[in-house]
């Protein structure tokens, strides 16, 4: 007899860390593991939520026990502005295998999420239509199983390609042979199907204001999303794609006019341990723990600081930012001072190739040039190999720029180690915003798309600030001032800031301003981009506004610039050279690899295959 599983999911569970309150409810907080009967579930309301909490169980995938893997190496590392070393290199340039483990985890735990999915839903199927069409909390239960079916498809279909496509009550175990859908219209048909039917049942609020449960605006952030894939990946005229854009611009409209969204007024607080901003749309939670390596290696839950901070500071040295992305900015961009750190590089008179100046000029971080400002430490701890351009880890050289974004607290002892309080973005209204702009310029609409990359511009350059620095302040800056002298500082005690870190407001004047239709004219003709001025803005624009976030690398992917982003921003001619001679060069060396979009259907899991015969492998493996 099957089985619904009740689960533990800590990625949902949205609870309050030290110093910051909440009054929003845990969802999938629950007690103890338990099992729910599938004869059980229609029993009653609870027994139905309990069983419905198994559609979520693979939202927070434990891939290795890493989170980050595979979901940041396919989601930012194709696009090389994520660096890694050892083994993870092979995620830069596309030299993944059917044999990947990270490919095969990847692969089982989103059908297994689809599984659960499709036995919930043959479960409640069986009250009948009467019963159900009288039910809000019903129809509400169906439509969040469903989303999140579509969802575990999404992230198949961005990764995968054509996938093998099993419905409601079919599982891994009563289905074992199916083919792949045939095309990418039957692929993302079935997805968006799924997400229509859900659209117009669920709330804006998430129900019974449990965040982390799938919303309206979940919904229709990824069903245009879906059809943003499908005018690119299908093979439908190209009338039939211009509908696609524009369904995908009536409903992303619909979030920015309807939705309970805002853009938070400061960049850098995103993140910060305060869950669920109103600038999220779908993101993943975690609080702060304190773990022991002996007692918890082989089931600790998330390991982000570990990934993102420096070696020399405890990291493991697998998530680097590039120089390329980090010369990216313009002055006064604070996304920069937001997203990274760097070493105490000693910046040579090398000329960046956008702004044409020495990088000694253009690059050196008033607040985090060799200094984590968050934890007020230095980076690299006095360790001379953090003061070169790349970092030289165990012979592997990568860049001295190391992410904020997940290394904001939590330092990586290996002595009664932390992890942070930590966000992964999914969707936020940022990305809704840009993706909008995508959707003006390419149905004639150019004037209102420069107007939605003005407002993300604006943002980053602190002039939504301006006038909040007082309500800011007294925000964000009480947990940095209890952190850094609590029992989650291993460095503690230390002197409270008095400043949040970073400061609010604008740093340049708005008369010197360059609005991004202008600025990005000069950045086309800089690099030669084979592109228009409006593909290079939300190429650059969404590599700064969304760097290692999951959603990076499929939406340069979907937006069709991603080959011409790795030809013109890693130019060849830059890095070719020893690992040695990176010590004193910026640039990435590239060593031939060429970027394939084809390769971006990543080869299905040998066991897949194996298991399966009627799926067939991949093309170009």
């Amino acid at each position: 007899m099957k089985n619904i599983h009740k689960l533990l999911g800590l990625a949902l569970s949205v609870g309050m860390v030290s110093g910051v309150t909440s009054c929003k409810e845990d969802f999938l907080d629950v007690d103890q593991y338990g099992i729910v009967n599938s004869d059980a579930v229609t029993e009653s309301e609870s027994n139905m939520l309990a069983g419905l909490i198994s559609c979520y169980s693979e939202f927070h995938q434990k891939t290795n026990k890493d989170e980050f893997k595979p979901n940041l190496w396919m989601g930012c590392h194709p696009t090389m502005d994520t660096q890694a070393t050892g083994w993870d290199t092979d995620w830069n340039q596309q030299k993944w295998k059917p044999e990947t483990g990270e490919l095969r985890d990847e692969w089982s735990a989103l059908y297994r999420g689809i599984s659960n999915c499709n036995e919930y839903l043959a479960t409640i199927e069986k009250l009948g239509e009467e019963k159900i069409s009288a039910s809000k909390v019903l129809q509400d239960y169906i439509a969040e199983a469903k989303t999140m079916r579509a969802y575990y498809y999404t992230w198949l279909a961005q990764n995968w390609g054509r996938v093998p496509l099993i419905g409601t009550g079919e599982t891994y175990d009563n289905t074992p042979e199916k083919a792949k859908a045939a095309t990418y219209d039957e692929m993302w048909d079935w997805i968006i199907k799924d997400y229509e039917e859900a659209k117009d049942v669920l709330d804006w609020k998430p129900f019974n204001d449990e965040y982390g449960r799938v919303t309206k605006g979940m919904c229709l952030t990824y069903l245009a999303d879906a059809y943003l894939w499908k005018a690119f990946r299908s093979g439908v005229s190209a009338t039939e794609a211009d509908e696609n854009v524009k369904k995908a611009k009536e409903y992303l409209k619909e979030v920015i006019d309807k939705g309970p969204y805002e853009l938070n007024p400061s960049y850098t607080t995103l993140w910060d341990p305060i869950a669920w901003q109103k600038e999220a749309i779908w993101e993943e939670v975690a609080d702060p723990q304190s773990w022991d390596w002996a007692a918890n290696k082989n089931n600790t839950e998330f390991w982000s600081t570990f990934y993102a901070a420096c070696p020399a500071n405890g990291g493991w040295g697998t998530l680097y930012l590039s120089w390329e992305w980090y010369t990216s900015f313009e002055v006064g961009d604070k996304r920069r001072d937001g997203s990274a750190c760097t070493g105490p590089v000693d910046f040579k008179e090398i000329v960046d190739p956008i702004t044409k100046q020495a990088l000694s000029k253009v690059a050196k971080s008033q607040y985090c040039y060799g200094h984590h400002p968050y934890l007020n430490i230095a980076v690299g701890n006095g360790n001379d190999l953090a003061a070169h351009y790349h970092y030289n880890m165990n012979g592997d050289f990568a860049p001295s720029i190391w992410s904020l974004k997940y290394w904001r607290t939590g330092e990586p002892e290996w002595n009664g180690q932390t992890y942070p309080p930590c966000h992964v973005y999914w969707k936020r209204l940022a990305n809704v915003y840009l993706d909008y702009a995508e959707c003006c310029f390419r149905t004639g609409a150019a004037a209102e798309g420069w107007e939605y990359i003005e407002k993300i511009r604006e943002r980053a350059f602190g002039y939504l600030e301006d006038g909040k620095e007082e309500a800011l302040t007294n925000t964000y800056l009480p947990y940095y001032q209890q952190y850094l002298t609590s029992k989650f500082n291993v460095q503690s005690p230390q002197v409270a800031p008095t400043s949040y870190p970073i400061p609010f407001g604008h740093q340049i004047d708005k008369s010197n301003y360059v609005n991004g239709q202008t600025y990005y004219a000069q950045v086309k003709e800089a690099l030669n981009f084979n592109l228009e001025v409006w593909q290079v803005a939300l190429l650059q624009e969404r590599r700064k506004e969304f760097n290692v976030e999951w959603g990076l690398r499929p939406d340069l992917q979907r937006s069709g610039v991603i080959a011409e982003h790795v030809a013109k921003n890693y130019q060849d001619d830059r890095g070719r050279q020893s690992n040695e001679a990176l010590i004193d060069n910026p640039w990435t060396p590239q060593y031939g690899f060429t970027y394939s979009d084809q390769k971006m259907d990543m080869p299905i899991p040998q066991s897949e295959i194996n298991n399966n015969p009627a799926c067939e492998q991949n093309p170009g493996y």
